[in-house]
């Protein structure tokens, strides 16, 4: 009985040592099948017989691996990396050259252009190339991320660009659309390169975008009726800065802590039937830039500028008028705790439309018990409008002096002049509350414990 016990322990043992060996070559095998694709390297050519030799409307699965150069598409055909290719341009011109309509490119990882600003090196440079598209597919180490040129009705979708940790002025655009209409961008993040550039292409849209340190995170130049909503444009020099364009319409966008020179949430140079609408402009330098906006009178133009339902906070100027002061129709929103409310320089009224916005700093009550203050809201300070003519007192701000001045001006409010604008409906609270509601789930908790406890005493008859 012990003979055959000690062989059983015996066998039991070799087949453990057995079945360990097997599970550690079993995995080691896996990983290096899983990793070969990006452990070994091809040169571009070999990708580039596959795409010379294809036929127009052919769909091209790439083996697996990284594949080193530069590549060049003349013909309409469709490339598939499936996660599982690297293309590497080794620092050396635009990584992939496209000059062929209905391209596709799907899945695949793009790295290391070359670093010439002179040369405009891209991950991918199109031309004359309309109907393309790019999908799922993963940007990095790159000058110029996307060029079109002439390339209308194209589609970036889910596209993630990331530059070169280069400074600001060493950068090249995330994204660059040149006289290419209807232009669909969506589901993107971009980071790390100078700015989204849209010009001279009309019917973009612009949707679900993540847009981080960069210069201007959208620029818009003669490109009308585009659509911008619903993107994230944070801590860039400009937020959407917008010249020449009109009929266009930026809606549900997150806008925060945009801080350079200009430091322009939504900037707007001579634009026509603009719709701003349920924006979050937060920490901002301004807001709302309006630069001789809209141009036409609203008898000139179809429809009217609109600034409506838009959450305009913590900014050092909430809304700032340069030049004309006409036109625009500003409604329903929240002013709440900006430096300076509204800042205008050389424009003397706001002839503007300014009804039921909450202002943080309104003094006025609600006789009737309808959210309207009984009084307008009038932008008349006298300490602001100093500070727009010289920027520079705004840092004697929040200081004895400022209080002084203040107190003296509501004794004596012949020492300044008409007000600026009014808001003859002033509404006493937010139209939104945007803090976030925390719930006190320690609390639930405890009140659950004690419950389960009383249930339990009860249940042993101990209550």
């Amino acid at each position: 009985m012990k003979s055959n016990k000690a062989t059983f322990n015996v066998r039991f043992i070799v087949n453990l040592r057995v079945f360990i060996l097997g599970s550690v070559i079993g995995g080691v095998m896996a990983l290096s099948q899983s990793c070969c694709a990006y452990t070994y390297g091809f040169d571009m050519t070999r990708l580039q017989r596959l795409v010379d030799h294809a036929q127009g409307g052919d769909v091209i699965t790439i083996p697996p691996g990284i594949y080193y150069g530069n590549l060049k598409i003349n013909k309409s055909i469709t490339l598939n990396g499936k996660g599982r290719v690297i293309l590497d341009g080794k620092q050396r011109g635009s990584v992939i050259k496209v000059n062929a309509p209905n391209v596709r490119l799907i899945s695949l990882k793009i790295r290391n252009s070359g670093i010439e600003l002179g040369n405009e090196d891209s991950a991918i440079l199109l031309d004359d190339s309309p109907q393309f598209l790019l999908k799922n597919t993963i940007i990095t180490n790159t000058l110029f991320g996307i060029q079109l040129r002439a390339s209308p009705h194209s589609k970036i979708i889910n596209v993630k660009i990331k530059g070169y940790p280069f400074d600001l002025a060493r950068r090249g655009d995330v994204l660059k659309a040149w006289y290419s209409p209807h232009l669909e961008v969506a589901n993107g993040d971009f980071s790390g390169g100078r700015d989204v550039v849209v010009w001279y292409s009309d019917y973009s849209k612009m949707i679900n975008n993540t847009i981080r340190n960069g210069r201007y995170g959208v620029h818009y130049m003669y490109s009308h009726k585009a659509q911008v909503k619903n993107n994230t444009i944070e801590d860039n020099s400009v937020g959407i800065y917008m010249m020449y364009s009109h009929n266009m319409i930026l809606e549900e966008n997150n806008i925060h802590r945009n801080h350079g020179p200009s430091g322009f949430g939504i900037a707007l140079k001579e634009c026509n039937e603009i719709k701003i609408i349920r924006n979050s402009l937060i920490g901002n330098r301004v807001g709302i830039h309006s630069d001789n906006s809209p141009l036409k009178k609203p008898k000139q133009i179809k429809e009217e500028s609109l600034v409506m339902s838009n959450n305009i906070s913590h900014n050092d100027i909430g809304f700032n008028f340069v030049g004309r002061g006409k036109g625009l129709t500003i409604v329903k929103n929240d002013f709440n705790d900006n430096w300076v409310q509204v800042s205008s320089k050389a424009v003397r009224e706001l002839n503007s439309k300014w009804e039921e916005n909450y202002w943080s700093d309104y003094k006025g009550i609600d006789i009737e018990g309808r959210g309207i203050g009984a009084f307008p809201y009038r932008a008349r300070n006298l300490f602001n409008d100093l500070t727009d003519k010289y920027e520079g007192l705004k840092v004697f701000s929040f200081g004895p002096a400022i209080i002084a001045l203040n107190f003296t001006e509501r004794l004596l409010p012949w020492l300044n002049e008409s007000p600026k604008f009014e808001d003859k409906r002033p509404r006493m609270g937010r139209w939104k509350n945007y803090e976030k509601r925390s719930i006190n789930y320690a609390f639930i908790f405890i009140f659950l414990g004690m419950s389960f406890c009383v249930s339990f005493l009860w249940r042993l008859g101990r209550i």
